[in-house]
């Protein structure tokens, strides 16, 4: 993740567990910086998929998820939606 903010000019200023804080248009400035910010963004979306591909296939760097976890998504109004 830390790698799609630094490709595209952005600043990560806090790393945590399982989540990162990234600065864009600080601590230089580009005219561009929320387009920077997007693409970063759409990068890491693209690399948590690959990675979830991944997983799915198992293998031996990989270990299958397994079991019959399933997500289905909802909303706080109607949750069997």
């Amino acid at each position: 993740m830390m790698e799609a903010v630094q490709r595209y000019g952005g600043y990560v200023a806090q790393s945590t567990g399982d989540g990162i804080f990234a600065l864009f248009g600080a601590p230089v400035a580009h005219e561009d910086h929320p387009q920077r910010a997007v693409l970063a963004a759409i990068r890491m979306q693209a690399e948590v998929k690959l990675y979830a591909d991944k997983l799915r296939r198992g293998g031996p760097e990989y270990p299958s998820a397994g079991g019959s976890q399933h997500w289905r998504g909802g909303s706080a109004r109607d949750p069997d939606r």
